[in-house]
């Protein structure tokens, strides 16, 4: 007698196990990978999306950084702080990319300089390589000069990402008034 309710049991043991679970017990291999293809395509083009906005907002940054620069050393020769007139240098060498805020009346008698690098993630497109370029700002006039010679059309100085991407044009025209256009 004990031996039958042993073997029942047993009986229902090994039934319970090789029961078949039916088509609602699971997800096949095949539907598992379908799945999990679709969540690296969609992780893949969110990175694409958050890199590619970064590098503009850190574009945008800079380009309001040298924009205010400008506006800056406008402002110092229009009330002549120091006594002297202002500028921005801009440097574009194939190790060094900044741009300084100056006080004197060119860039190589400048008694006050402060120097911003780029970061590395964005550069200059203008000022081309190994050359520079040079705003002065006149005290108490409405005297631009570009390089030496008076500013008599509007120029730019155009930074880009370090991939090309994208890019910000920084326009100063001969009223020393600043725009930015990406």
């Amino acid at each position: 007698m004990a031996l039958k309710k042993t073997r029942r049991r047993l009986s229902k043991i090994r039934n319970f196990f090789n029961q078949s679970a039916g088509p609602s017990a699971g997800f096949t291999l095949v539907e598992i990978i379908i799945v999990m293809a679709l969540v690296v395509m969609v992780a893949i083009i969110a990175t694409a999306l958050v890199n590619f906005s970064s590098r503009g907002l850190l574009l945008r940054s800079e380009s309001e950084k040298i924009q205010k620069t400008i506006e800056t050393a406008r402002e110092r020769a229009d009330l002549s702080i120091n006594g002297l007139g202002w500028g921005v240098y801009f440097l574009n060498t194939s190790t060094e990319q900044s741009y300084s805020i100056f006080s004197g009346s060119n860039f190589a008698s400048a008694s006050t300089t402060v120097k911003t690098l780029l970061p590395n993630t964005v550069i200059f497109i203008v000022p081309t390589t190994s050359s520079s370029t040079e705003i002065d700002f006149a005290k108490f006039t409405d005297q631009i000069s570009l390089n030496g010679t008076n500013l008599n059309t509007t120029t730019a100085i155009i930074i880009s990402s370090a991939d090309g991407a994208t890019r910000a044009t920084i326009s100063i025209n001969p009223l020393g008034q600043t725009s930015i256009s990406y």
